[in-house]
């Protein structure tokens, strides 16, 4: 909306009067002139004040259509990143890829992972475990029973009545070897070791299962004779981790 301009409009009632009081003073000056100039400028502003209008409307829609240009660009921008996140979660959420070789994807590496270091420290604390009872217990482990009617014999030099003594003074009885075998199979029984010790030509004399803290290992003491230490110590016949420690040497009293 084009808007008047008071001072302009004033001029031209001024002008107008001074018109009528010339007239009623009989004078005839050329105010014609000056009143059509005021006209002519009253004009030129009407039309320059259509022209900012229309430019300014103009700035207007381009503005209003380079922010949808903008704020679709935008969108599309949003649109392919939720697309890629998606796609990347939905690979990190799947546990079997479906290839013929059946490929396990990050998560369940990591799985795995964390499984292994779990079983490792459960050995590692088992191994630690066993350690610092043979260590307390060793003093004590060759007064044992160490045959079949119950009759328990030192690790001394002192004989056992009814046994035949050997060269060295000791009797039969006490020339033993005593082991500790950790981390075996949760399953595996005494027979089963018995049977595997037998299988390697490694006769056992006595053998006595332990408790054990981790249910995922067996444990045993048992003992041999002297001469199948290097059998009994092989590592080819064992399991891989199988922990061995010898708890008492015959040698040593």
């Amino acid at each position: 909306m084009l808007k008047k301009i008071p001072a302009l409009e004033q001029a031209v009632v001024d002008l107008e009067s001074k018109v009528k009081n010339l007239e009623q003073q009989n004078q005839q000056p050329d105010l014609d002139k000056e009143i059509n100039e005021i006209k002519e400028k009253m004009s030129n502003y009407e039309k320059n004040q259509q022209k900012s209008e229309q430019s300014c409307n103009q700035n207007l829609n381009l503005n209003n259509q380079s922010q949808i240009i903008d704020n679709e660009s935008l969108c599309k921008t949003i649109k392919n990143e939720l697309k890629s996140q998606s796609e990347l979660l939905a690979s990190q959420l799947q546990t079997v890829s479906p290839d013929e070789n059946c490929k396990r994807n990050t998560l369940v590496n990591n799985q795995i992972n964390l499984d292994t270091v779990r079983n490792a420290t459960a050995n590692a604390t088992e191994k630690i475990m066993a350690h610092n009872s043979n260590q307390k217990s060793s003093k004590n482990l060759a007064k044992q029973k160490l045959d079949s009617c119950g009759e328990c014999a030192s690790s001394s030099k002192q004989g056992i009545k009814g046994a035949k003594k050997n060269s060295s003074g000791l009797t039969a009885a006490t020339k033993q070897s005593w082991f500790y075998v950790g981390n075996l199979g949760a399953g595996t029984s005494m027979e089963q070791l018995k049977e595997h010790l037998t299988s390697h030509n490694i006769p056992v004399l006595t053998i006595d299962k332990l408790p054990t803290k981790n249910q995922h290992v067996a444990s045993f003491k048992i003992s041999v004779d002297p001469k199948y230490e290097p059998d009994l110590l092989d590592a080819e016949i064992w399991p891989e981790d199988t922990t061995m420690v010898l708890i008492h040497d015959p040698s040593e009293g």
